[in-house]
């Protein structure tokens, strides 16, 4: 039996798409065999899916490693699988798109959170969208600079109508009491059309406009898929640094709280 080619946005390079839907398959059902890829009738060559394949284990690391390719097959080094929902969340959301209710983006945020602060080596950070009013854009930001030990800039200029200013998590590495740390500033998406509608760059005068930082912050993209190696570049520049399915996973550690949320998200499905 042939797997179902995922449907496709205008902005999917196809080979990508596919190997997103390789992994997940792999993951639920423990192999896949080469001669169940629907290829025919997709143009797709069998050459250019291994070849993306291999260089996602390459991404990946030797800490996280999803599946092994065969001779014949893609099989999964994945069988408890309880313990790798924040992977299956992301692959899963890879494939479906499209917009959801907030609690379900907000596991995402909270995925990223963490291994946002296990690469930077910190337990810091406030995403912006939980545990606030999200009505309160102003007490947010006022929270966040707080904490950060930073001056208040023009709160003025935020929008009536703006919820998060367009950055879910504020990760920070603190030195002192004087502020003039490491201070991250991340927009978190489980969207497909991330490459045409994100670019957070242009959000850091937005936010440095709100908090007078004394170091200016560096700016990031979390996504659940993994960038094509064609468009790593033009995306970094958009949008700072790149938090791909790749990354996250190799800096995931495990969060029982988060794996409570993941679990009762998974029997939703």
């Amino acid at each position: 039996m042939s797997l179902t080619f995922p449907s496709l946005v205008s902005s999917d390079n196809k080979v990508n798409s596919y190997c997103n839907f390789i992994e997940y398959s792999a993951f639920c059902d423990g192999d896949i065999l080469f001669d169940e890829f629907d290829t025919d009738d997709n143009g797709l060559q069998l050459a250019d899916i291994i070849g993306e394949l291999t260089r996602r284990l390459d991404l990946y690391g030797d800490i996280f490693v999803p599946y092994e390719i065969k001779k014949d097959s893609i099989e999964s080094l994945l069988p408890d699988k309880e313990n790798y929902l924040h992977y299956f969340y992301c692959l899963y959301y890879a494939l479906q798109g499209g917009s959801f209710p907030v609690y379900i983006t907000n596991i995402f945020e909270q995925i990223t959170d963490n291994s946002l602060k296990n690469y930077f080596g910190t337990t810091n950070s406030e995403i912006t969208s939980i545990g606030q009013n999200t009505g309160n854009l102003r007490g947010s930001i006022d929270s966040i600079r707080i904490a950060l030990k930073e001056v208040k800039g023009n709160y003025d200029v935020i929008a009536p109508q703006a919820k998060d200013g367009g950055i879910d998590i504020v990760t920070y590495k603190p030195l002192d009491d004087r502020g003039n740390q490491i201070v991250c500033l991340t927009d978190a998406t489980i969207g497909k059309n991330w490459k045409t509608s994100k670019s957070v760059i242009t959000k850091l005068n937005y936010w440095t406009d709100y908090i007078l930082f004394k170091v200016c912050p560096i700016t990031c993209l979390s996504i659940v898929h993994i960038v094509d190696e064609a468009e790593f570049y033009q995306a970094s520049r958009n949008n700072g640094l790149i938090f791909d399915r790749t990354r996250i996973m190799k800096y995931y550690t495990s969060d029982n709280t988060l794996k409570t949320s993941l679990t009762a998200w998974h029997a939703t499905l």
